[in-house]
């Protein structure tokens, strides 16, 4: 007769401790989400450098609905529209919902993709959190939906993709250069694509000021600023010599010399995005803003290719040099003024 003792296996005490130490990641992920998109909204961390602008735009949004007299992307004015003249919203609390909304794709994909969600997360916030969902909301939030649709594309999601890339492009046309870099990295991969990469670097280098008025041709119709933002040369200058931007390409250099390309297809591809944020740089330096703007929606890349393996020996030189990055741009956020304590 068999006794009394139950007859189902015990749980293994490694498993609870892996489903505890997830439950505390998705709580503190949680927690870090709430934290932010309140100190975004109700700026806990004092006024960004756009927020004065931002928010004269806002409250001179007629009740009319009219895309020719807004200087923003169609997406965002609609949506800052219909917040203020059909919900009667606050600034305050239309930040806050964008800048959620923002984060809350991001931290999802760093859960769902990424070994270090949390180290993801904290990454960011030191390096991009300041510039996008504290000051540049519009940007933010396009952001996180190109990351979204790099990432349909990569799971194979076309439909889901071509969806979350119109509305990405509806908040800011710089994510146009999110599904051209991953056609690149699809069909580019390995140490060629560093060739690849450097001779393009050198031809669009050659071409640069043709190239700079054929995209203002063809896009200035969309984006109204983007005459100015070519134009503009008085800008802060930009160089690959910068600190932030070598300790980028050091980073960039330790990843390729450590065969990061042949980790994996999602190392391949964020790789090839991470080379081409530094590419930018070098073939738009003429026209400063758009490099700069180029760069960012490109760097983004540098947090889902760090966090996606487990850390070693031969993933440490990079992930340090990018960590030293953070440092640095962190500092630089409050010193040149993004946000203010």
């Amino acid at each position: 007769m068999i006794g009394s003792r139950s007859l189902s296996a015990p749980v293994e005490p490694r498993r609870v401790a892996l489903d505890a130490g997830r439950h505390a990641q998705t709580a503190a992920l949680a927690a870090l989400w709430l934290l932010l998109t309140c100190a975004a909204g109700f700026r806990w961390l004092g006024d960004s450098r756009d927020y004065l602008d931002y928010l004269a735009y806002y409250n001179q949004i007629p009740p009319y609905l009219a895309f020719n007299n807004s200087r923003f992307e169609a997406g965002f004015h609609f949506c800052a529209w219909f917040a203020r003249t059909h919900l009667n919203m606050e600034y305050d609390y239309f930040v806050l919902i964008v800048a959620g909304l923002s984060l809350a794709i991001k931290f999802h994909l760093f859960k769902k993709y990424l070994r270090y969600p949390l180290l993801a997360a904290v990454t960011y916030v030191a390096i991009f959190y300041p510039m996008h969902e504290y000051t540049q909301i519009r940007v933010g939030l396009a952001l996180a939906l190109g990351y979204l649709t790099i990432h349909c594309l990569y799971d194979r999601r076309w439909m889901a993709a071509a969806l979350w890339f119109v509305l990405a492009y509806l908040f800011h046309t710089s994510v146009i250069v999110l599904p051209l870099g991953f056609l690149a990295a699809r069909y580019v991969r390995g140490n060629m694509a560093v060739i690849l990469i450097g001779i393009g670097a050198a031809v669009l280098f050659y071409i640069s000021e043709q190239l700079r008025e054929l995209l203002v041709q063809l896009f200035s119709s969309i984006n109204p600023l983007l005459r100015s933002y070519v134009d503009n040369r008085t800008f802060e200058s930009v160089s690959l010599l910068s600190i932030n931007n070598l300790l980028l390409i050091a980073a960039m250099a330790a990843a390729v010399v450590m065969g990061w390309f042949k980790f994996s297809r999602y190392h391949a591809l964020f790789l090839t995005l991470s080379l081409a944020s530094i590419v930018a740089i070098a073939v738009l330096a003429s026209s400063p803003i758009v490099a700069n703007r180029t760069k960012e929606v490109l760097f983004v890349s540098v947090i889902f290719l760090i966090f996606r393996s487990k850390i070693t020996l031969r993933t440490l030189p990079t992930i340090l040099f990018i960590w030293a990055d953070s440092v640095l741009l962190f500092y630089l956020a409050f010193r040149e003024g993004l946000i203010s304590l």
